[in-house]
């Protein structure tokens, strides 16, 4: 057990590539007698993000039933980091095994909340866009928003037939309009009619914004956008957190001062350095 925990740990290394590899193999050499423990790993909120993100790859690779099932419970995982590589390893794992879809009730509510998670990232950052807005922080959350939508697919390639789900995936972000509109239909031919309209707006909307459309909002009060930075900090997302502080420092904005200085001990280099940017400019 103490072994299989250290090659883990070395698997989740990216400062070990040498020994990654290696890691990896020994442990799938376990086979589904290390389920289990990297079952509980996964699920344990204790254990350091970086090993956690490492299991689903490693659950894939191990294969069988029981490795599917650690990964289809944990869809409604917290975080969003994790529950990305969670059903990115499930939808390979399905579709390895030639295993049942999941019934769609489920699956169906899942895609509600991810949609609901959607919606809360684009509304918010339209609402503070106004004070905090760089080509960078834009870019950014373009590509949390397509990873929102990726996640609603890899969620139904576990219902519908997997892949046809990943074809469709495949070409709905393209600059081919042809195929994209090819990847719709097919799409209409395989979930119901709500779903796919849904799904047509939130891509539309996402296309829109990535283009350089972004909704005109009125400016905010200084405190949405301190609880911008102030949730993304929280949440774990630093790179936007400090492309905020970025911004902030562009836009010469001294509501959020107080969050950029207790964002100097932040323990992520990136943050800190930004934050400290933001200071300097905002409170000379």
């Amino acid at each position: 057990r103490n072994e299989e925990r250290a090659h883990v740990g070395v698997a989740a290394r990216r400062d070990l590539r040498g020994l990654r590899a290696a890691a990896t193999k020994a442990i799938v050499a376990l086979g589904e007698a290390a389920v289990p423990s990297l079952s509980a790993r996964l699920r344990d909120p204790q254990e350091p993000m970086v090993v956690r993100v490492a299991i689903p790859r490693v659950l894939s690779v191990i294969g069988g039933p029981r490795a599917l099932t650690a990964l289809v419970a944990r869809l409604s995982e917290p975080s969003v980091r994790l529950r990305q590589k969670v059903l990115a390893s499930a939808s390979r794992l399905r579709a390895v095994l030639h295993a049942d879809p999941l019934p769609h009730g489920l699956v169906r509510a899942r895609i509600d909340e991810e949609a609901t998670v959607h919606f809360a990232l684009r509304d918010r950052y339209l609402a503070v866009r106004p004070i905090l807005s760089s080509s960078l922080l834009d870019e950014h959350v373009c590509q949390r928003l397509r990873k929102d939508i990726v996640r609603i697919l890899r969620l139904c390639e576990l219902s519908y037939p997997r892949e046809a789900v990943a074809s469709v995936r495949a070409h709905l972000f393209g600059k081919d309009t042809t195929l994209r509109a090819n990847a719709f239909e097919v799409l209409d031919a395989l979930v119901d009619r709500a779903l796919s309209a849904r799904l047509a707006d939130l891509v539309a909307r996402y296309l829109a914004m990535r283009g350089g459309h972004f909704p005109e909002r009125p400016r905010p009060d200084d405190a949405v956008a301190r609880a911008w930075i102030d949730e993304e900090l929280a949440s774990g997302e630093t790179c936007s957190a400090s492309l905020s502080f970025d911004a902030m420092a562009r836009a010469g904005f001294r509501g959020a001062g107080t969050t950029a200085l207790a964002a100097l001990d932040h323990e992520d280099p990136f943050v800190r350095e930004s934050a400290a940017i933001a200071v300097a400019v905002t409170q000379p």
